[in-house]
């Protein structure tokens, strides 16, 4: 039998994204005011966070 330690605990790291799919979804249920808004909001923010090479 191996034994294995537990890891360490980590935090997430912090989201180079500025939007994220949490963004857009807003509480889980994607409504549709303002959907066209957050998902262009987030694919500039995916652009620019891969243009700054983060």
């Amino acid at each position: 039998m191996i034994h294995q330690s537990a890891l360490p605990h980590r935090d997430a790291p912090r989201s180079r994204f500025s939007v994220t799919i949490q963004d857009v979804a807003v509480d889980g249920t994607f409504p549709s005011s303002e959907f066209t808004q957050r998902v262009k909001a987030w694919a500039a923010a995916t652009v620019d966070a891969w243009s700054c090479g983060t």
